[in-house]
């Protein structure tokens, strides 16, 4: 058993007990209050979507997504109406490892970037923080922009197996 708590916005409006021999699977259940802590509606498509965005390591692209669950019955568009869902509630983002299409992954846990090996693909995450500073500094030197929302930040350059090359 395990008590579920549903959110709006940061405050608790309805708890109840949940039984796992229900057919709730602990990672269903952990699916379904993330959905509900972000504000969406738990649907098979997102919960599959998200289940499968938590289980992988790094960035997935849209082709990988569909090509693990399309046995599953969700077809393309979906993944791509669940995609912009999840990235508009920041619950995933958008990561640019330069192949001409966009990855996609979790945005929970500690703020991380990647570094990408443009020789064979390696991509290591890098918890590092740009500071506020460095931000600001980016900003003032910016001549139409007023207000930082968001930052991506990814390198490029070769792993160490490739630079011996």
């Amino acid at each position: 058993m395990q008590l579920i708590c549903i959110y709006n916005n940061g405050t608790v409006c309805k708890c109840q007990i949940l039984d796992y021999d229900s057919g709730m699977s602990p990672q269903t259940i952990q699916s379904n209050q993330l959905l509900q802590k972000h504000g969406l509606k738990v649907t098979r498509p997102r919960q599959e979507i998200l289940r499968f965005l938590s289980s992988n390591a790094g960035p997935v692209s849209v082709d990988v997504i569909f090509t693990k669950l399309k046995q599953k019955g969700i077809d393309r568009v979906t993944i791509y109406r669940v995609i912009k869902t999840f990235e508009k509630s920041n619950l995933i983002r958008k990561v640019d490892l330069g192949h001409n299409h966009a990855h996609y992954e979790l945005h929970i846990g500690a703020e991380h970037h990647h570094i990408i090996c443009t020789n064979c693909g390696r991509i290591e995450e890098l918890y590092i923080c740009i500071d506020s500073k460095t931000m600001q500094n980016a900003l003032r030197q910016a001549k139409d922009f007023a207000k930082i929302t968001k930052h991506s930040f990814e390198i490029f350059a070769l792993c160490k197996k490739c630079a011996a090359q």
